[in-house]
This record gives structure tokens, sequence and C-alpha cells, in this order.
């Protein structure tokens, strides 16, 4: 059976990125606890009383009246012999704090920063441990990027204990058999198996019984059953468990903070001191220089990237700065009246365009104003050291967001404000100790600081067409050799899988399109194009998966030429190396529309696109771009180019293509594909001649089948 351990642990294994390396953080690694692990000081924990010991009779009456003084005690230390494959792992549960030992961290609660702004008279904050000090991190929050952060305000979610209804606990459902008592009580039952792990619905309901007994020191220690494949009753090995220090659990360095720190009555920010950061007027910008400072630990470190950001009240312009080459690329945003913004730039013919963002991107989300948030969180930032004062709110992902344009909203373990002459100055972003791997394997640890820095207020730049770049006319030349008259091929390999190509083959008389892709039943080739019929006509067509070639739709009047995308202009582009090409600031996605690329055209960053030119031959040999959706899809795909005698479709796709048959549309299931028929017979009978149809040229013949038990799903992924 699949486990599922406590859902607070996973909090503390967030893994931050880092120059997108496959980078292992955890606030429970600070940069002592990785390097060693901290002795436990026993001193520093509860003891068993030194009193006279009486065992417990172990009865019915004994074992609920001890399941309820751990209850209403909320204090306790939970013994568990199997957590994460530690041996005896423990976790320390009191009313304002927990504690991991084997982590060094836990939680602790601490008087709300704002009691009018988190509604609430408590926040719950992750801390760790460092040469036996607390270090205070960050409020624990529920919720995702695209909602607004809810603060735990007590630690009673994570005591499944506190959850167990006192009065459902009988005697007569305890049976003494064996030295333990046995219960089906399903309330204890699924809090005991929240307790050591199984917190979801659907695995702690798995569990049949729970075995209690008395430890030699009056513990209550237990074991769930639950039925083996022979349906008989066994014990669960990983569900053996005990409560301990019952009413006397503590851990001193916490109780000491607690002691000094609960009221968080350290001195906040003045909204004086924000000015720099405030937007005075509706015409007033704020500038940044961005830094992000990586480094390693015991080794050398540096800075990974830089930006330059100026904003107003509704746009934002964005310079990044290449740290090896200086290279700068600028964008402009525009927040519009609906509240969903647009780049401002350039197309691929280089004309004035704007590109919007997808409606759930608002502004607000996307480029939230640090002005609102220091009206709103000002309290939330306290004095800490001289001129220096942290946020100890739960928005990092906001305000980041409001000084920031790099990929660094998550693991960020503090945010700090700095200032000089009683003004903002500059703000720091620190983030937990991470981990990556060098290309040998050996492992190493870095630490990743972000600066932004308040500079002096510029100006933001209005983009307009670029002058002609005599520089560039090599590019004009070799675009011309897409114009129609001469013969091309290009060949996108994705990066991630060379069985994904996407080759585009134009000889005169055809424009064809060939993806070749592979799937667990093996290669598999789908070819659209079009075929020249005379000077001024030409046929779609399509050769399917199983390989026939099909027409797909009515002769179209017009040169095939024109299929070809053209218009690219050269002035667009600069120069980045020996005989490189890139796009210069401003360009937008929209841009891919005068080119062909590969099959992930449709995520195409622009900033990454790159030609590589022939001086020579004045042709382009190669292309490079990267896409990504910005949630899952990502990568980069390779072209390839030929030209001229060199280009030549297969000899058995052109003996198809010379008995294209005549195109008749399609007007019903049966017309399309009468596979797809057959399974709509099977599920409706003569009722499936009603089931609607509609011929849609771009995916005609690319219907796909999913019959189950219960459904039968006709889709397309075109």
């Amino acid at each position: 059976m699949k486990k599922y351990y406590f859902p607070f642990l996973s909090l503390f294994l967030i893994l931050p990125s880092c120059n997108n390396s496959n980078a292992i953080s955890s606030p429970l690694f600070s940069e002592d606890s990785i390097s060693s692990q901290e002795e436990w000081d026993s001193s520093s924990f509860s003891s068993s009383s030194k009193e006279e010991f009486n065992p417990l009779e172990l009865t019915a009456k004994n074992m609920i009246s001890s399941l309820k003084r751990i209850i209403s005690s909320n204090n306790f230390t939970f013994a568990y012999n199997y957590v994460l494959s530690y041996p005896t792992s423990k976790t320390l549960f009191t009313e304002k704090y927990m504690y991991y030992p084997e982590y060094q961290a836990g939680y602790l609660t601490l008087k709300s920063f704002d009691k009018e702004f988190t509604n609430s008279e408590e926040l719950v904050y992750l801390y760790s441990m460092s040469n036996g000090s607390v270090s205070l991190m960050y409020p624990l929050t529920d919720g995702n990027i695209f909602s607004t952060p809810k603060p735990y305000t007590s630690l009673a979610s994570f005591n499944y204990m506190s959850n167990l209804n006192l009065s459902s606990l009988n005697e007569k459902e305890f049976e003494l058999q064996d030295g333990y008592l046995y219960t089906k009580n399903k309330n204890l039952v699924r809090a005991l198996a929240s307790m050591i792990g199984y917190s979801s619905d659907e695995y702690k309901d798995a569990f049949y019984k729970a075995k209690l007994k008395f430890d030699k020191k009056n513990n209550v220690e237990f074991i769930l059953q639950m039925f083996n494949d022979a349906y008989e009753i066994v014990d669960v090995d990983d569900t053996h468990a005990s409560f301990q220090n019952v009413e006397s659990t503590y851990y001193v360095p916490v109780e000491n903070y607690l002691a000094s720190h609960y009221e968080m009555d350290m001195p906040s920010l003045s909204l004086e001191e924000t000015g720099p950061l405030l937007f005075q007027n509706e015409n007033d910008v704020i500038s940044l220089n961005n830094e992000s400072y990586v480094q390693i630990i015991g080794g050398d470190g540096g800075i990974v990237a830089k930006e330059e950001i100026n904003r107003s009240q509704n746009e934002y312009e964005h310079t990044s700065i290449d740290v090896l080459t200086s290279r700068r690329l600028t964008n402009l945003v525009r927040n519009n009246e609906d509240g969903v913004p647009s780049y401002i730039g350039l197309d691929g013919e280089n004309k004035l365009s704007e590109e919007r963002f997808e409606k759930y991107y608002t502004w607000d989300y996307s480029y939230p104003s640090p002005s609102d948030f220091f009206g709103k969180e000002l309290k939330a930032f306290r004095k800490i050291k001289e001129n220096q004062y942290r946020y100890y709110g739960y928005n990092q992902f906001s305000f980041f967001r409001s000084m920031c344009n790099f990929n660094g909203q998550n693991g960020i373990q503090w945010i700090d404000v700095y200032l000089k002459d009683n003004k903002i100055d500059h703000v720091v972003f620190t983030y937990r100790t991470g981990q990556d791997k060098y290309e040998d394997g050996t492992v190493f640890n870095y630490k990743t600081t972000i600066s932004c820095q308040v500079v002096k207020d510029r100006s933001i730049t209005n983009p307009t067409p670029y002058e002609t770049k005599t520089e560039n006319a090599i590019l004009t030349k070799a675009f011309e050799k897409f114009n129609g008259m001469e013969e091309f091929q290009i060949t996108a390999v994705n990066d991630k899988n060379a069985y994904s190509k996407f080759i585009t083959t134009y000889d005169l008389k055809n424009f064809v399109q060939q993806n070749d892709y592979y799937t667990g039943g093996g290669e598999k080739t789908f070819i659209t194009g079009y075929k020249k019929l005379d000077e001024s006509s030409y046929q779609r067509f399509l050769v399917d998966t199983d390989g026939t070639l099909k027409a797909n739709g009515s002769v179209v009047q017009g040169e095939i030429s024109s299929l070809i995308p053209s218009g690219l202009s050269s002035n667009i582009f600069v120069k980045t190396g020996e005989n490189e090409y890139m796009f210069d600031s401003y360009v937008l996605k929209e841009a891919k529309d005068k080119m062909i690329l590969g099959s992930d055209e449709r995520y195409f960053l622009p900033s990454t696109f790159k030609l590589t030119i022939d001086p020579e031959k004045e042709e382009v040999v190669s292309a490079y771009y990267e896409y990504s959706d910005g949630i899952s899809q990502s990568g980069s795909e390779t072209l390839s180019f030929l030209y001229g005698e060199d280009v030549k479709l297969e000899s058995s796709l052109e003996e198809k293509m010379s008995h294209l048959p005549t195109w008749v549309e399609p007007k019903t299931w049966k017309d399309e594909d009468p596979k797809i028929d057959s399974y709509l017979r099977k599920y409706f009978g003569d009722e499936a001649d009603n089931v609607p149809y509609v011929y849609d040229e771009d995916i005609y013949s690319q219907w796909l089948v999913s019959d189950s038990t219960l459904e039968l799903e006709i889709y397309s992924n075109a």
C-alpha cells in the first residue's frame, strides 16, 4: 500500500530553481546542518519523571483516560519507528510549537504582525535550528501561486489527535486479548493512521483495527492492522508508534525564543522610509538594478543574472543583461483598461504591434505594485538590526514580483530591506541552501541571493520600428531563399528527443510538412501538404499515420509559393557573434509567423532565437530556439537547412501524390473514419447517425478514440 507521510514534513522538501538545474534545497538543510548534523542536547528535551512508577492496568477505561489526557494536554512527544526511514523518529507537539529533531526544524506560533491585516491573533512560522539557536523563516501558508496565500493561524490542524471526538470512545469497543486492547473505533483508527502519515482519506480508511497497550513507562503504544491479500487481519509493520512525555514535552531553545520574541514588538518600517518604492503620481517611475548572486559553499561565487527595471503605475520596462556577453534585451508591458496587460513591441515585419497576455495573467498578478504592497503590509517589516528590516509576512511571492523579473519566487528564506539616509536603499532576497551535482556526479551546496538596488528614476522608452541596418544586408540576401523561387528544406529536431522531427520541404511543385514522432507504439509519421496542380491552383492533402494519402479540402486558386511565410525583416536582428544573429529588443512572439519553425513553435521564446549564416553562400545554415508554456512544457529545437538540388521528397511520397484522389467533403463520422462510426454504433445503434459531425480541414483524419467500460471519448490532439 502506498504511504503518505506527514503533510507538514513535505513542506521541508521544496525545490527552488537555480539556473534551471535540478537543485535540491530544504529549510532543514541550513549551511551548518548540511556539513554536519547537530547532536541532540538531551538536556534540552523533556525527560521522564523520577517519581515512583506505578504501572497502569491495561483496561479500556485506563486507555480511554490516557487518550483523553493526550488530546486535552496538546503536549506530547510522538515517537514513530519508521518515518522517512529514520529509526525512532520523534516529533515534539506543544501548544505553541512543534519540533522535528532529525530535521532540526519545526513550526512555532508568534503574535500576528498586524491583526487587522491577517485577521488573526497568531501566525504559524517555519523555523530551523542553527548552532543551538532558532532561525525564524516565514509564515506557513496554504494555496498556490495563482491564489492568495492563506496563513496557518494555529498548530491545531497538525495534531490529528485534536480532531478526535472524545465522546466516540466507548469502553465496549475495546477488547483485551494477548496483552493488547483491540478496537475498530473508526474515529480513533483514522486519527492514529493520520498521526503516522496516512492522512489521505483513501489510505487511512484502509486500516481495520488498532491494537494498543501501555509500555513500561505507561506511554500509550499502538500498531494498526489491516486485511492482507488472504483476507487475514495482520499488523502493518511501519505503523508502530507511541505517545511519550505527555504534559512534559518541551525544547529549551524554542521555549527561550518564544519567551523573548512571541510579541513581535520590534519597530516596523514607516511609510516615509519606503518613499523610494512608492509612486508619487501617475507618471512617476521606479527604477531598480537587480543582480542574482550564487555562492558555492567552499568554492567560487559570482553574479549569474542581471536586469534593469523601470516601472510606472501602468507600464513595466524590463532589460535583461547577459553577464557573459553584456547583451541587453528590453521588452515593454503596458496595462489595459480591462486589467489584462500586453507586450508592446515589433512583429516580424518590423511593425509596431501588441501581444495580450492570457486573461488569467492580470496586471495586478503579474506586476504587483510595491506601493500597494507597502500600503497594506508595512507592519510586516520589522527591525532586526540598524537600518535592516526583515519581512515577516506571507506574501513573499507577490513582493518578489513587485521587485524582480527573475525566476526566483520559490525557495525564499528571508526578505530584508536596507535603509540609507532613512530611505529604502536596496532589498535582498536570501534563499535556502541548495544542492546540485557537477557533471562528474560530485555534489555541491550553494547559497543564492538576489539584490534589488533602488537607483535614480529612469524614463521608459516606447519602442519604434528599427531603421535599416546595413550590417544586416547579408540577412536580407539569405531571406530571399524563401521567396518561392528556389527549393529549400528545413529540418527541426527536438533537442530532448531525436525521434521528434518536423521537416518542411518546398520543391517548387509541393509544399510538405512531415511530423515524425515517437509513441509507445513506435515511430509515427503524419504528413500534411499542398500539391501544385497548375500555375494558378493547388490542392491540400495529408498522409495519415497508417500511410494513407487523402485529399483534404477543395482546390485552392493561387500560387503554391504564397504558402511560404514571408516578410521577415532583417532589421529586427542584431549581430551577436561570428555569423550569428539574434532578435533585437522588443521583438514579439508573433515574429514566428514570418518563419518556418518546428512542432513546438506555439511556445516560441523570441529572446532565444538564433540564426547562423554562411557568408560565402549567403544562406541560413542553422537556427535554434527555446520554447516554454511557462508551466510544464519546455525545451529547445535546432533547425538545419538545405537548398537547391539537395532538396528531394521521398520517392514513395511522390509516387502516392501522383495518384491524389478527388476531394469529397465528409458529411458524417462514417465519411470521416469508418472505425469511429463502428464505435458509435456499438454504443448508440442506429442513433449514431444523429451524432453531430463538422468537417475541419485542420483536424481532418486526426481524430482518436478511447473506449473504456464507462464512456466513449472521441478527441484530437491536432
